[in-house]
């Protein structure tokens, strides 16, 4: 039997590709009565890095494998673990998902291109099963209208009380990210507008949040009469979200008082930050919303929680160290808690705060050179072990501290500057003829490089190892030594632009 079948297989291997449906090779790892050794020679050739689990993984799931997942799978950046999720979504998939994934054609493909794409998505997607009932209707718009998207969540909060709106918020956030995914694998999305989306999610659930806090500290202690606002700073502030990112956040309020109930307005405000950090970080069954950092405040960790518009402004002007300017730049108001009169003009204040006299341009070069040289020591890591497309030499992090370091010396003066998205800094630099315009397409590839590489694991990290190039290559649309000299080239030119103005 064995001879015959290999006899007929030969032949069936001068006939060529099938025109239609899918191709030899998926119908051969199909084939339930093909031999081992062929199974395992015919996974190596589609590009399983290990044949032998892709094997183990295949066997018992090849009658509910559609062959079009199959194909699709063998296609996407990661055959292996798409062929690994399969198994695990097969475990837990209901009738209805079952159904779909042999009808649907087009999720069908996207959902193989996840999960041979992202090990972050594809481990969202099964540990929500709350939602799978969303994929029978398909991903969703990969750019909804603002207006109505905005209107979503409040909606779906309307009625619940405290602790259900915190899961349902969770319920709402993984939804948003699944949709968002999708739409980045299936190449629907550009990476600044899944930034973007990210951004604005991140947004969405921050004022939810602050409201529900507010409102259930308000029903234990009357409010206070003066106006707090919250900045975002880092990857948010800068509009550069991405999967996994933490927001950076600092609190401040407008002066300060004592409330009807006898707490000074510190208290109240300090109790409310607080409470808005456990509701975004406390792990639910449904998942976390977001990890918060307040360690840009004044004083870093030594200093208060929350603190006045004053405080802080005088602290920038007379006490602030060089990096803490620039970690400024980056900063926005994200929401405001009315207070008892009319809104302050606080957001003005914010840029004139920013870029208020610039510093000494000596002084400024060896402090940020002192900065970056700290990063790269104490964050990159070995560069013989992996590369960091953010904090190794030429990353984003010199772009980043070239945005800034034209910000702030020439930001008071030009106000195409002040800008809280270092792209458009370094846009503006290149306009004025102050930087290669080159170096602007390096940022759009590192930063989408960085982007994808955190869609492929479930880290949040830019930090690529060995065993990312091949699938990092292959999700951009590029050969293992494509990449690299991708990368050789573009952070050796960065380096040198930012030897050039910091070295």
């Amino acid at each position: 039997m064995a001879q015959h079948r290999q006899a007929v297989s030969a032949i069936a291997d001068t006939l060529g590709e099938p025109e239609q449906g899918p191709s030899a090779a998926v119908l051969r790892l199909l084939d339930p009565a093909l031999p081992r050794p062929q199974l395992l020679a015919q996974l190596h050739s589609c590009g399983f890095a290990d044949a032998e689990a892709a094997a183990e993984v295949l066997e018992p799931v090849r009658g509910r494998l559609p062959p079009i997942w199959l194909e699709e799978a063998i296609a996407s950046p990661n055959p292996d673990r798409a062929l690994n999720r399969f198994r695990d979504l097969s475990v837990h998939a209901s009738t209805g998902l079952e159904t779909m994934l042999h009808e649907d054609r087009q999720l069908l493909t996207i959902l193989a291109a996840l999960f041979g794409t992202s090990e972050r998505l594809s481990r969202h997607l099964l540990t929500h099963p709350e939602t799978w009932p969303n994929l029978l209707s398909g991903p969703g718009d990969p750019q909804p209208d603002p207006v109505e998207w905005q209107g979503r969540l409040p909606a779906r909060l309307a009625g619940c009380d405290y602790e259900a709106a915190l899961r349902e918020m969770r319920h709402f956030q993984s939804e948003e990210i699944l949709r968002i995914g999708f739409h980045d694998v299936a190449g629907n999305l550009p990476y600044q507008e899944v930034s973007a989306q990210l951004g604005r999610l991140a947004e969405a659930c921050l004022a939810e949040a602050v409201n529900r806090v507010a409102a259930e500290l308000e029903n234990r202690a009357a409010r206070p009469d003066a106006e707090l606002t919250i900045l975002v700073l880092g990857s948010c502030g800068a509009r550069e979200m991405r999967y996994g990112s933490d927001l950076e956040l600092v609190f401040l309020y407008q002066h300060n008082g004592v409330t009807a109930s006898g707490i000074e307005y510190q208290d109240w405000f300090g109790r409310l930050a607080q409470r808005l950090i456990s509701a975004l970080g406390a792990l639910l069954e449904e998942g976390r919303l977001y990890n918060v950092d307040t360690r840009l405040r004044p004083s870093g960790s030594q200093g208060l929680l929350v603190t006045t518009y004053q405080a802080f402004a005088d602290y920038h002007k007379q006490t602030a160290a060089p990096w803490e300017r620039m970690a400024l730049l980056r900063a926005r108001p994200a929401f405001v808690l009315p207070g008892a009169g009319a809104p302050s003009d606080f957001g003005n204040r914010l840029e004139t705060i920013a870029y208020q006299t610039p510093p000494n341009e000596d002084s400024l070069r060896a402090d940020l050179l002192h900065l970056r040289q700290r990063i790269e020591k104490e964050r990159a890591g070995d560069p013989g072990e992996s590369l960091h497309l953010r904090f190794s030499p030429g990353g984003l992090t010199d772009l980043e501290f070239i945005a800034s370091w034209g910000q702030l010396r020439q930001g008071e003066r030009d106000p195409a500057l002040r800008t809280t998205h270092p792209p458009t800094a370094l846009q503006r630099m290149a306009d004025r003829g102050e930087l290669s315009p080159a170096v602007l397409d390096d940022y759009r590839f590192l930063q989408r490089a960085g982007l994808r590489l955190r869609l492929l694991r479930d880290q949040h990290d830019d930090r690529l190892q060995a065993a990312d190039r091949s699938p990092l290559a292959r999700s951009l649309g590029l050969s293992e030594a494509q990449l690299s000299d991708e990368l050789s080239e573009r952070m050796a030119r960065v380096r040198a632009e930012f030897l050039q103005r910091l070295g």
